[in-house]
């Protein structure tokens, strides 16, 4: 009978083997990935959210102080910097028993490994409130009418761009010339709302555009569209020019003003709210025959050639142009601040102001912005919101499932991006050491 023994030099090499290939398989780990991209695809997206979410929910919280009339700040985010570390240990052992020279007893071996994976996240975010002269200027300055073909080319509807953005289009007020407060009295809106949703009619069945003057970049024209228009457009058309009080321009050296040809629209009808004078430029009877050279005035809305520009100025004003007092988008902020819906304990202890209408009764600024916004407010956090943010003790939030004021409020958004986002916030230097 014989008994095995195990040479003792097997047991250490045994080791050594065990330690190396658990040290290769760590090393293996750390190297074949990077971590860099690999942060990419998750990181990105999720600081992205987060900007937004912030940036939304601090807006609708400026919009609430302004209906208090609190002070407003907007908290510019500079930079963000994230640093990523991963560490990783590996540990092994191993004990031989009965190993020992000229024993019977067989080598037992016990082998023991452990590891670890330390994976750390070090962003670095840097704030800075936006102030100073240029960004003061630039959320007081009134919005020009560039800014409006701007925005109409990439979608935004007349109506919803009127009724924000503008306050005056010639004589027809829009509501008040909301400033910086809360107005305290509304008497003039109802012409204003006709003319934006005439337009936006016209807009969308393609009967007009927005388009720059050729010679006038920095000017807005209205113009025909590509679809020619129907009798109901030019009913509309034509009712738009009265409302704005357009007259047409008699040619050179007629002491008659000058007559339609038989192929253009027709002329503007007078209004009830504009009563043309006796002197006032009207078509001549049918029986005078019209000029053979006659062409539509320049202040026809309907012909191609004779654009209706929208530009900024003050009186007097071509006949065959439009001047457009616009807000500043701190105008904006505040008259859609009017729309928040303010908890009723708070206007019984008089932390708002209570608009009146001309019959003196409390107004209802929904019947200015046709329903395109509105903030509601709740004790209790709610469920379906849009945006939401917790203010003197209540939640004022968008609801989802309103796309109007969710629309509404991505103007505001893109408005503020493009008239008062400020350059001059420098953003500091950092060094981010490497792991």
């Amino acid at each position: 009978m014989s008994t095995f023994s195990k040479p003792p030099a097997v047991a250490p090499r045994l080791r050594r083997s065990v330690r190396g290939a658990l040290l290769a398989l760590a090393l293996a780990s750390l190297g074949c990935s990077q971590i860099g991209p690999a942060t990419i695809a998750s990181g990105r997206f999720d600081y992205n959210e987060a900007i937004v979410r912030s940036f939304d929910d601090q807006m609708l919280l400026n919009l609430v102080r302004l209906r208090y009339q609190d002070s407003i700040l907007f908290l510019d985010l500079t930079s963000v910097v994230a640093s990523y570390t991963r560490e990783a240990t590996v540990g092994a052992s191993s004990s031989v028993r009965g190993d020992a020279p000229n024993t019977a007893t067989p080598a037992t071996l016990s082998l023991g490994a452990s590891g670890g994976v330390t994976w750390s996240e070090s962003p670095t975010i840097s704030y800075a409130p936006l102030q100073g002269e240029d960004f003061a200027k630039r959320l007081l300055a009134p919005i020009q009418p560039s800014s409006i073909l701007l925005l109409s080319r990439s979608g935004w509807g007349l109506e919803r761009l009127l009724l924000c953005t503008v306050q005056q289009l010639n004589e027809l007020l829009n509501a008040t010339a909301i400033g910086g407060v809360a107005p305290r009295q509304v008497n003039h809106y109802e012409r204003f709302i006709r003319v934006a949703r005439l337009l936006r009619e016209l807009q969308e069945e393609s009967f007009i555009q927005i388009n720059t003057l050729a010679d006038q970049p920095d000017q807005v024209a209205v113009t025909a569209g590509p679809i020619p228009m129907d009798e109901s457009a030019r009913r509309r058309a034509a009712e738009i020019i009265s409302l704005l009080n357009i007259t047409r321009t008699p040619a050179a050296g007629s002491a008659q003003p000058v007559a339609r040809a038989p192929s253009a629209n027709v002329a503007p009808a007078p209004s009830a709210n504009v009563a043309p004078a006796p002197s006032a430029n009207v078509a001549p009877a049918p029986a005078q025959p019209a000029p053979a050279n006659a062409q539509p005035a320049a202040s026809d809305l309907t012909r191609p050639g004779g654009p209706m520009t929208l530009e900024s100025g003050g009186f007097p004003r071509n006949p065959a142009r439009v001047l457009l007092t616009g807000r500043s988008v701190l105008g904006v902020m505040t008259f859609l601040a009017q729309q928040v819906d303010v908890p009723a304990e708070h206007v019984r202890q008089g932390l708002v102001h209570q608009t009146r209408g001309p019959d003196g009764k409390v107004f209802d600024w929904n019947v200015v912005s046709q329903g395109i916004f509105r903030v509601h407010s709740s004790s209790s956090q709610p469920d379906h919101a849009f945006l939401q943010v917790h203010y003197r003790g209540y939640w004022f939030y968008i609801d989802d499932s309103d796309l109007e004021s969710k629309s509404t409020y991505t103007l505001l958004a893109q408005l503020f991006s493009l008239q008062s986002a400020s350059s001059s916030v420098v953003a500091p230097m950092l060094t981010i050491p490497t792991r």
